[in-house]
């Protein structure tokens, strides 16, 4: 959970409940089955992506739900428009499970290991939940490389 609270200390990341998440009785899941319903619901509605991955993420991290649980990631879809059935569809689809798996492999031979990754310049990568200060570092050093 350390990791939880050091997020929630960054700007965006207030809402971030590790106490609750703490409580939970299940598990906490690996992002596979989110990144999937993600792929399925950008098939349906390209456009609302990005709403998606947020209501994913506020399901996972503020309402510390299951999202290892379909009927969870399905309802945060309908709310935004989506067809249940065609989520349920899809998401069962092992070609959308390969298709996660190929982001991933490209993140990995990209050097990526973890989540969150921030990369400036291509010389400075910023792996996990880190202080501000961290960031600030390694931006200003990279500026300071674009100057010379």
């Amino acid at each position: 959970m350390g990791h939880w609270e050091m997020a929630k200390s960054h700007p965006g990341g207030e809402e971030i409940n590790p106490v609750l998440m703490a409580r939970r009785d299940f598990p906490y899941p690996h992002s596979t089955p989110g990144a999937v319903a993600i792929k399925a619901f950008a098939a349906q509605l390209p456009e609302r992506e990005g709403e998606y991955l947020e209501a994913v993420e506020r399901t996972h991290l503020v309402e510390c739900r299951n999202i290892d649980d379909a009927d969870v990631l399905v309802a945060a879809a309908e709310r935004l428009g989506a067809e249940p059935a065609m989520m349920r569809e899809v998401m069962a689809d092992p070609d959308m499970t390969k298709r996660v798996w190929a982001d991933h492999i490209e993140a990995v031979n990209a050097g990526i290991q973890s989540t969150p990754t921030v990369d400036f310049s291509g010389q400075y990568r910023i792996t996990g939940a880190q202080p501000m200060e961290v960031f600030q570092q390694a931006l200003e050093r990279a500026l300071a490389d674009a100057e010379a």
